[in-house]
């Protein structure tokens, strides 16, 4: 087994080594060798990731809701003004936890979005994943502080210098918040259609927080398609985008792609332009 000494000679090695640790085990090796601390210290803050949904993170790099998000917080009153650490963030990933009501006293989203607003925290990505339902009744402002200010930091990049990965759950519910994101920004885009479920929630006051529920019966395949190339109508740079269909058995007659050839014409229009479209994925 090669040493401590000798791995920190070599950082490529280290580094692949870091990518499957955890937080504690990162620390651990931190404060075991000074010639290990830079690289991990690098690493620990490369990622700031409140999202139990982001599949593509190591699970142990997970910031827990109830215990983590208080701690971090906390974490950034104490070091925030020295903006170190945060200055090697490369990702902020926000996920349901983020815009759910119960943790919004916490106050973590208002102090990380302080942090970007102040040039502390300059992530190159962020990836977004929030369905309908973190967006109803009176967490409305708690949401749009949030993002309004990931949109202000996200308008002073470039293309290049800033993107963002974002999930959300029915497209009718993310076309009306379209002016919360810095949309030509977006390059990676799932959504998905759960028929299934019993309920979802729709917009008939003009505030895309205010949402009543709907039965799923109700849910239209046409409307579904004309919100969703509405939404993607805007997104130029997108690179991957995935269509998730998953419906119940006795939902699917409802939802026959065959049924609604002008949608998906307009639909497929909306793709030809897309000069930087990768990858396309319909999951059903």
């Amino acid at each position: 087994m090669a040493s401590l000494v000798g791995l920190s000679q070599a950082p490529e090695t280290l580094y692949l080594i870091l990518r499957y640790l955890g937080y504690h085990d990162i620390y651990s090796l931190l404060q075991t060798s000074k010639s290990l601390y830079p690289i991990c210290h690098l690493e620990l803050w490369s990622a700031l990731v409140f999202d139990h949904s982001n599949a593509g993170t190591n699970p142990d790099r997970i910031i827990e809701p109830e215990t983590g998000y208080l701690r971090f917080r906390d974490a950034i009153f104490a070091i925030g003004t020295s903006g170190n650490g945060f200055q090697h963030t490369k990702l902020l990933a926000l996920g349901t936890s983020m815009f759910e009501f119960g943790l919004h006293d916490f106050g973590l989203g208002k102090s990380l979005i302080e942090l970007l607003e102040n040039g502390k925290l300059a992530p190159r990505a962020a990836h977004l994943h929030f369905d309908g339902l973190d967006v109803i009744g009176d967490v409305g402002n708690e949401v749009t502080h949030i993002l309004l200010g990931l949109k202000n930091y996200s308008k002073a990049k470039t293309p290049g210098e800033f993107c963002i990965a974002l999930h959300m759950e029915i497209a009718s519910v993310f076309r009306p918040m379209l002016h919360l994101f810095d949309v030509e920004k977006i390059t990676k885009y799932e959504v998905s259609l759960y028929i299934s479920c019993p309920s979802r929630l729709v917009n008939q006051t003009g505030n895309p927080f205010r949402m009543r529920y709907q039965p799923a019966d109700d849910i239209g395949g046409h409307h579904h398609m004309v919100e969703l190339t509405k939404a993607l109508g805007p997104m130029v740079n997108l690179k991957h985008f995935c269509w998730d269909i998953n419906m119940s058995h006795a939902s699917r007659k409802k939802f026959q792609i065959t049924d609604f050839a002008a949608e998906l014409k307009e639909l497929q229009d909306v793709f030809s332009r897309m000069q930087k479209l990768e990858s396309l994925v319909l999951l059903d």
